[in-house]
């Protein structure tokens, strides 16, 4: 019960820090030139700005936070097995395969009426910052602190839930929850945060130049002109979303196993303590 506190707690505050960041950063970049149109509405560049401060702000307060909370914070990782290829290539595959067999159930969810700048900040914060800072967030900070008080596995799952709901409740939610889950199955399969950010930043750029190409909207039958097609690349996804699921679910086991044998590890030298301690008193208390 107390492990759920936590949890709720943990969730609760990464969101109101969230809110209040983006409120704060927004109503101080509006007081200078350039960030703004008459209309209210941010330049390429107040975009790029903005959303620059934001995540820094969440970035830092979050990571503040769990070092007060739980006095430890399990480090990011950086090793160069993320630049792995073919990993990359494989989780592109994956979330191309999962975008296709979603699409028939994303014609029925609100759409995202956000409006995207097409100007070259506009460009540099969706392919590179934006993968860059939420992924430190959402896969190195969140799980962190999640996996104070929860197995990684679960820690993967809540983090994507975490990372959907932040890009509101329309179609991109179903898209991003089920990108943050493959994005932490590469984080824990690699054991580092490049491959989930280079994930990121080809998934973004794929669903940037959908958008500039105003193909966002269309259904893929559209796009291919031909059901024949259409269904074969849908039993083909299909099959990949199934290899996929089965690899991701060992590798969230594989990670709930190596976490439990640090766990047992780190209590091995208390416990042994705790006994050599009692062992000892024995010993006095017969002499």
């Amino acid at each position: 019960m107390k492990r759920l506190f936590h949890i709720i707690r943990d969730v609760i505050v990464v969101a109101i820090v969230a809110m209040l960041a983006t409120l704060v950063v927004g109503l101080c970049t509006m007081q200078f030139d350039g960030i703004t149109t008459p209309s209210g509405a941010y330049t390429d560049f107040g975009f790029m700005a903005t959303y620059f401060f934001s995540m820094l702000l969440i970035y830092l307060i979050v990571t503040r936070y769990e070092r007060s909370s739980y006095k430890i914070i399990i480090p990011i990782s950086h090793r160069r097995a993320g630049f792995d290829p073919t990993t990359i290539l494989w989780g592109v595959i994956l979330l191309i395969a999962m975008s296709i067999a979603l699409m028939p159930l994303a014609e029925h969810l609100p759409a995202d009426d956000r409006t995207f700048h097409n100007g070259e900040w506009t460009l540099l914060t969706t392919v590179v910052l934006a993968p860059i800072f939420e992924e430190y967030i959402f896969r190195g900070r969140l799980i962190s602190l999640f996996q104070h008080n929860m197995p990684p596995s679960i820690a993967v799952l809540l983090a994507a839930t975490v990372f959907a709901f932040s890009h509101g409740i329309n179609v991109v939610t179903l898209s991003a929850f089920v990108s943050g889950i493959v994005f932490g199955y590469a984080y824990l399969l690699r054991r580092s945060i490049i491959a989930p950010i280079i994930l990121h930043m080809c998934n973004n750029a794929i669903a940037y130049a959908l958008i500039v190409l105003s193909y966002q909207d269309k259904p893929l039958e559209e796009i291919l002109d031909s059901s024949v097609s259409y269904t074969s690349i849908y039993i083909a996804a299909s099959a990949i979303i199934v290899i996929g699921i089965v690899h991701i679910i060992y590798t969230l086991r594989r990670a709930d196993r190596e976490a439990r044998a640090i766990t047992i590890e780190s209590e091995t030298p208390a416990q042994e303590s705790v006994q050599a301690s009692s062992n000892h008193n024995g010993m006095n208390g017969a002499e």
